[in-house]
């Protein structure tokens, strides 16, 4: 488990920014380059980045903390993203709360985003993607 602090944000960061600042977001990623990549754009601008590897590592960490926001990759070994955001949806609806879930995955094809929503993912993003449409999603789903 990695854990990234931030302690400052700059003033001409966008209004996204703001609104994710001091947020915990737990990343769910297998692929330690798409971990750092995603860590190193996201680290001055979130309070706290905790990773995990797989679904399995996720649940643990989900049980254990509170996170403002989820960004799961879907292939990863042990455990997937969907089997994941099931278990996180199953322990949501047994204490009435509700965590945003992004996909962030390689897969792009038509349906892909519908297969993820339907899966109780909030939002979807595929990989590569641009840092500032990340955060954009980001800040829209916790203002949700």
């Amino acid at each position: 488990m990695n854990k990234i602090k931030s302690a400052s944000i700059n003033s001409n960061n966008k209004v996204e920014e703001s609104i994710i600042f001091e947020k915990n977001i737990l990343l769910v990623e297998d692929n330690i380059i798409n971990q750092r990549i995603i860590i190193l754009s996201l680290k001055n601008i979130v309070r706290k980045i905790d990773v995990a590897n797989n679904g399995e590592e996720a649940l643990n960490l989900f049980k254990k903390e509170k996170y403002d926001l989820i960004l799961m990759d879907l292939q990863m070994p042990v455990m997937d993203g969907f089997v994941a955001t099931k278990r996180i949806r199953e322990i949501e609806n047994t204490n009435k709360t509700h965590t945003p879930i992004i996909a962030v995955t390689a897969n792009a094809l038509l349906g892909d985003r519908d297969k993820c929503i339907d899966a109780g993912m909030d939002d979807y993003i595929s990989k590569p993607f641009k840092i500032d449409v990340l955060i954009d999603k980001m800040a829209k789903l916790i203002l949700k």
